[in-house]
């Protein structure tokens, strides 16, 4: 079976990354996986593994944008040399372009959600969620089924899952540890951390606000790592001068393996201020062997976080009480190592890539 998906782009991100494990697992059960995207940061790492690229103009977010046509014009004439048995969608403007190649090709194709959208005119209209739709989490499904009523019988959960081999304690020695630490100049103290893109719903500006409440309320001596690029760096940057945070939080650029830094966190924190369809991030940091305090609005933690086993799940709660967890957290070392421990079970039993991408592969099988 030949599958081809389409993105937007492979930058740093869920998305790229969510691709990065699936076309390896796909890979290993015989299922030949290329991708089109306008190319990015992540590209070479994609090659390494001989996953095959079609570098089409996809960098736009506009469904009416003339880049879809010319991608379209690209992969109808790449089309008779590859074969492609199914495509599969990753954002709206490349499920639209795999709407059209279906029809055109007579072929099927699979669409992915990997959080929650708007329901906009255009998504009622032409909703293009193929043959089949996956969502990544229970509640991205739940609201899928509301938002498309007639096509629920074939929306499908599927759980993110990760490399659990690349993603292991053991594979960051000490000496990678302390180069980091020197790297970004860490101090020797408890250190907080999150990592993910620097939007609002992803919630730093209150988790800054948080920070602060441990260091005057609850006395704590930390450091708070934020990881990511985005648009409310600047928001942030003011907010931590503001705060006067300025010594104890380090703002460090999107890296393309979060495991050194990953390695030097105590505690994977995220106060959601939005919709969090999944939280790849979180699952990384958990099969990293951190224990994790999150709190959020709506999303799919809850598939794989248990309260008070591998960490602190709460819904919408107040910056105090999300402090108090991490308080509790940061004044047991015991505490910290039997939640990282059950965290890293949890994902090495349950969230392994192979079995993503057997899942899926199943998905494809049924379009036909």
């Amino acid at each position: 079976m030949k599958v081809l998906h389409l993105t937007t782009h492979l930058n740093v991100g869920g998305i790229t990354s969510y691709l990065y494990q699936l076309s390896q697992g796909l890979k290993k059960i015989g299922v030949q996986t290329s991708i089109a995207s306008s190319g990015g940061e992540y590209s070479s790492e994609f090659e390494s593994h001989q996953i095959p690229l079609h570098i089409m103009p996809l960098n736009t977010k506009s469904e009416l944008s003339p880049k879809l046509g010319l991608s379209f014009l690209k992969l109808k004439n790449l089309y008779p040399k590859e074969k492609w048995d199914v495509l599969h969608a990753h954002t709206r403007v490349s499920q639209c372009l795999a709407q059209a190649l279906s029809s055109y090709c007579k072929i099927p194709y699979v669409t992915t959600f990997h959080g929650f959208y708007h329901h906009h005119l255009g998504r009622k209209l032409f909703p293009c969620l193929g043959q089949k739709t996956i969502a990544n989490s229970h509640a991205v499904a739940s609201h899928l089924k509301v938002s498309y009523p007639n096509h629920e019988d074939q929306i499908t959960t599927i759980l993110h899952g990760i490399d659990t081999d690349f993603f292991n304690p053991s594979m960051i020695s000490d000496h990678q540890k302390e180069e980091g630490r020197r790297k970004f100049s860490l101090a020797p103290l408890p250190t907080l951390g999150i990592i993910g893109r620097l939007s609002v719903e992803k919630g730093h500006v209150y988790l800054l606000e948080i920070f602060k409440i441990l260091l005057e309320k609850y006395h704590q001596k930390a450091q708070l790592l934020i990881v990511g690029d985005g648009k409310q760096k600047e928001w942030i940057e003011q907010k931590i001068l503001e705060l006067k945070l300025k010594e104890f939080v380090k703002l460090i650029p999107s890296q393309k393996d979060p495991r050194p830094l990953l390695s030097l966190i105590d505690v994977y924190v995220t106060y959601h201020a939005g919709p969090e369809g999944f939280g790849l991030s979180t699952l990384e940091a958990m099969a990293m062997g951190k224990p994790v305090v999150i709190s959020y609005v709506q999303g799919g933690m809850g598939d794989f976080i248990e309260d008070g086993k591998e960490g602190f799940l709460m819904k919408g709660v107040s910056l105090d009480a999300m402090a108090q967890k991490i308080n509790k957290l940061l004044n047991s070392k015991s505490l910290q190592i039997t939640m990282g421990i059950n965290a890293v079970q949890k994902i090495k039993n349950h969230f392994s890539y192979q079995r993503m991408a057997e899942q899926t592969q199943k998905i494809y099988e049924q379009c036909f």
